[in-house]
């Protein structure tokens, strides 16, 4: 399990995603998930392993800082959840 040294956003928890250490999937307090590939700072909506074509913090490898990734893979879910329970597609 990757264990996150940085403070989550109010309401969010990290859950292990057995067999992938480099993977944090945080949970969001009114549903949702975003896993976070801590090795290549690429992130995705649900319990999953990001892939090649996830949206990704572009710098995280050229050094940005883990709380970087973390509020910006947040974010972006929170984006994504809105729109999604708004009716709309566009994220």
């Amino acid at each position: 399990m990757a264990t996150l040294n940085v403070q989550l956003p109010n309401g969010w928890a990290d859950q292990p995603v057995a067999g992938f250490p480099h993977i944090a999937a945080l949970t969001r307090p009114a549903g949702g998930v975003v896993s976070i590939d801590l090795e290549s700072g690429a992130f995705a909506a649900g319990v999953c392993v990001p892939d090649r074509h996830s949206p990704r913090l572009s710098n995280y490898e050229a050094g940005a800082s883990l709380a970087q990734l973390v509020g910006t893979a947040t974010a972006w879910l929170n984006k994504v959840m809105t729109h999604s329970a708004a009716g709309t597609r566009d994220g």
